[in-house]
C-alpha cells in the first residue's frame, strides 16, 4: 500500500476527533487518558503546528483519503535525533500495509528533509506487530525501559527501538542516491 505523508493542518481537526475519543484506537498510547474535546484537540493541535521540536503529519493513501497521524516528536537538533509516533485512526485501513508505508514515508521526511541522524521510537512491550513494522522498517530493538508508562490502572513496560541515518539510507537510498549524498 502508498501512502503520502503532509504536514497536519488545523482543517484536519474534523478527521482526528472521529478517532481520537475511540478506545480500540488510543488503547496503546499511555498519553491518551481522559477524553479529549474539541477545544482541547483545536488547542493541541495549534501548538505542534507552531512547535519547532515536533513535525505531525496527516497520512494519506493513494487516494488522498485521511487515514491518521505521523509524528517526529521531541526533535533535538544538537544531536539530531527525534521520536516516531504513528495512529492510524481509521480503522479499516489497519492490517493492509498502510502503516508500514506510513513509517517510510515518515522516516524519508526525518532523514532526507529534516536531516536526522537517528529516530527512536517507544512501543508497550505487548503491541508485538508495531515492533515488527518497526523491525521490517529497519529499526533494531535497544532496550527495554520496566514500568515506563502507567495506562489503563497498571504500569506497562516500554520497548525502544531505533534507526540511524546510515542505516535508513543504506535499506531505502539507491547505490546513485548515496553516491550523490556523498559529494
Amino acid at each position: 500500500m502508498n501512502t503520502t505523508v503532509r504536514l497536519l493542518e488545523m482543517d484536519d481537526l474534523d478527521e482526528i476527533m472521529k478517532w481520537v475519543n475511540d478506545p480500540e484506537v488510543i488503547g496503546k498510547f499511555a498519553t491518551f487518558k481522559d477524553p479529549v474535546t474539541r477545544e482541547q484537540e483545536s488547542k493541541l493541535l495549534e501548538q505542534i503546528i507552531a512547535s519547532e521540536k515536533d513535525h505531525l503529519f496527516a497520512i494519506e493513501n493513494e487516494y488522498g483519503q485521511y487515514l491518521g497521524n505521523a509524528g517526529l516528536h521531541d526533535i533535538n537538533y544538537n544531536t539530531r535525533s527525534g521520536r516516531l509516533a504513528i495512529i492510524l485512526g481509521n480503522k479499516k485501513y489497519w492490517g493492509r500495509g498502510y502503516a508500514q508505508s506510513a513509517v517510510k514515508e515518515t522516516l524519508k521526511q526525518a532523514f532526507e528533509k529534516y536531516d536526522l541522524h537517528k529516530v527512536w521510537a517507544i512501543v508497550m512491550e505487548p503491541n508485538k506487530k508495531m515492533q515488527h513494522i518497526l523491525e521490517k522498517c529497519g529499526f533494531q530493538k535497544e532496550g527495554v525501559l520496566r514500568d515506563e508508562y502507567f495506562s489503563q490502572g497498571k504500569y506497562h513496560n516500554m520497548v525502544r527501538m531505533s534507526i540511524l541515518e546510515k542505516e535508513y539510507k543504506t535499506k531505502y537510498c539507491t547505490k546513485y542516491e548515496l553516491m550523490e549524498v556523498g559529494k
